[in-house]
């Protein structure tokens, strides 16, 4: 029989982000990319996914015309959905013959990503994210047969749209959901009642506009400032290190106090949607997906709150994971085997090796690299460590990180200058999966860096450099089956300092997207305040150069 090839895409080039593009061979995924990572622009911002799907064409050494249907992750328009050439370019694809192209809705994207990908047999799926066609948050019902859509609620109740407007008024841009997350914990939840009220009475045209974001914002920042609010001032700064000019809020108590009031009201509206998703289905199995599921504090307190007995939540549940989920709706079929996150660009010694020599860099080669790092991690240095497959999501996830020792208190305020990030801002670590129970309080393996767990006491002053204010962390679990390189790396720390974990973070510098290509990990390495670079057995050092 025939393989069956379905392209699934996110990303065009009217009022999008996150870009990217995904090839499903009959029930496994080939590959995932983000197109950030070849552009080097982060998030893609109104970019069609060429080059991912690209690269996920060549991966499977395929061509366009092999493909059974292209997936799109966003319902477009009649004369859009008849010719494949303005979602892709002619030219660059060889579209020698009409291709069938499927439309999926936005949040059905979002919920297939998730339950095709999961172990659940059956599951309650919750999508709550910005903004998908006409609506903000879904509920669905999913098993063997198929994921039947429930209830929606719309635009002018987008929990996405208001996290990303407080954000946006504090300083941090619309697309620092992340960085409020983490400024939430040096405050205190004292405003929930303003933003109730301004959450209450948010009204959007949502039949007319194709994306009520800047309204949205609009409106709460308007709302803010008639209560006596005023957004944070902007500090503008060149930056001689890296010759760009650079934008910094100025964070009083007032942003603290109304980041941590935002996070409270998102945990507070995600546990009355997974208790109402509960009454909906009757399932034990839930399914979280939508950008708003990459808050990892609000998911541990929904799955704290044990309204049901599992959880699970994609890698990449975030705009560019729907490109997965377009082409899963399509297929309507499980994955087979467990999914990971390392479907991305890989490559091998002998390639590294030809790059480093064509850009005359100097490099050790080791047969022990793993020991060499661990030993170079204990005497507090900071490694980029590049190494097998290109993670999909925006978690590094061991394959494209920056390492360090989380034993060194400064490590926080070292590894922030080195990357180019806000002083304040807090780092998780990789943690070997077996030994998760000793160190944190309910604890269940989080393999994607998706959930957040206090940390028991003895364990608070042995690894402060991941320790945030509210003495919680934001830990990536490993075991050997799903990345064996970098977990034998953390067991080799582990077996010299008794720590069985290390500081992990994103390769790459503020601003811009993780590093794709041995090029990228060179040029960030240079360009930032790493002391040392791994890729694949070889060590590069910033040593005098001709």
């Amino acid at each position: 029989m025939k393989d069956k090839y379905i392209l699934g895409l996110n990303g065009c080039h009217c009022r999008s982000h996150d870009a990217a593009a995904c090839l499903i061979k009959n029930n496994q995924i080939i590959a995932i990319a983000e197109e950030e990572r070849f552009i080097r622009q982060k998030r893609a911002l109104d970019k069609q996914p060429i080059n991912s799907a690209k690269f996920c064409l060549e991966k499977a050494n395929i061509g366009i015309k092999d493909l059974s249907a292209i997936a799109v992750g966003f319902k477009l328009s009649k004369r859009r959905l008849s010719d494949v050439s303005s979602i892709l370019p002619k030219e660059m694809f060889e579209l020698d013959k009409k291709i069938l192209v499927i439309d999926v809705k936005h949040h059905l994207s979002h919920a297939a990503s998730v339950f095709y990908t999961s172990e659940f047999k059956e599951a309650a799926i919750l999508v709550i994210d910005g903004q998908g066609e006409n609506e903000s948050t879904s509920i669905f019902y999913a098993d063997s047969k198929d994921i039947t859509f429930l209830k929606s609620y719309s635009t002018s109740e987008s929990l996405g749209f208001l996290y990303s407007s407080i954000s946006e008024f504090c300083g941090l841009g619309g697309f620092g959901a992340g960085k409020l997350m983490g400024l939430s914990a040096y405050g205190k939840p004292v405003y929930g009642k303003i933003i109730n009220s301004i959450y209450s009475s948010v009204r959007l045209d949502d039949d007319h506009l194709p994306d009520n974001q800047t309204e949205f914002s609009s409106y709460v920042a308007s709302q803010l400032i008639r209560k006596g609010f005023k957004p944070a001032q902007i500090k503008i700064r060149f930056n001689e290190f890296t010759g760009k000019i650079e934008k910094l809020p100025v964070l009083l108590r007032i942003h603290k106090d109304l980041a941590a009031s935002a996070q409270s009201f998102i945990e507070n509206k995600m546990l009355d949607l997974a208790r109402e998703a509960e009454e909906l289905t009757g399932s034990q199995n839930l399914c979280l997906s939508g950008g708003v599921a990459l808050n990892c504090v609000a998911n541990s307190i929904v799955e704290n709150a044990r309204i049901f007995k599992r959880t699970f939540i994609q890698p990449a549940c975030e705009d560019s994971g729907s490109a997965l989920g377009a082409a899963l709706a399509v297929s309507k079929e499980k994955i087979s085997g467990k999914i990971t996150p390392y479907y991305g660009s890989s490559y091998s010694n002998a390639s590294i090796r030809k790059i480093l020599h064509m850009m005359k860099i100097r490099y050790k080669e080791y047969d022990d690299i793993i020991k060499i790092t661990a030993k170079l991690l204990t005497r507090k240095k900071i490694i980029g460590w590049f190494q097998g497959g290109m993670e999909y999501g925006p978690r590094a996830l061991g394959n494209r990180s920056v390492l360090a020792d989380p034993r060194d208190e400064n490590m926080k305020v070292i590894l922030n200058n080195a990357k180019g990030r806000e002083i304040w801002r807090p780092f998780g670590p990789s943690v070997l999966e077996e030994r998760g129970e000793e160190i944190f309080k309910n604890y269940v393996p989080s393999p994607f860096m998706l959930k957040s767990f206090e940390i028991k006491k003895e364990w608070i002053e042995k690894i402060p450099a991941v320790v945030h204010v509210d003495k919680s962390t934001r830990p990536q679990t490993v075991n050997r089956r799903d990345n064996g390189i970098y977990y034998n790396l953390i067991k080799e720390f582990y077996n010299l300092t008794g720590v069985p974990m290390i500081v992990n973070t994103s390769f790459n510098y503020a601003g811009e997207p993780m590093v794709c290509s041995p090029h990228d990990a060179i040029r960030t390495f240079f360009s930032s305040g790493l002391d040392y670079l791994v890729m694949g057995d070889y060590l590069i050092d910033k040593g005098v150069y001709e």
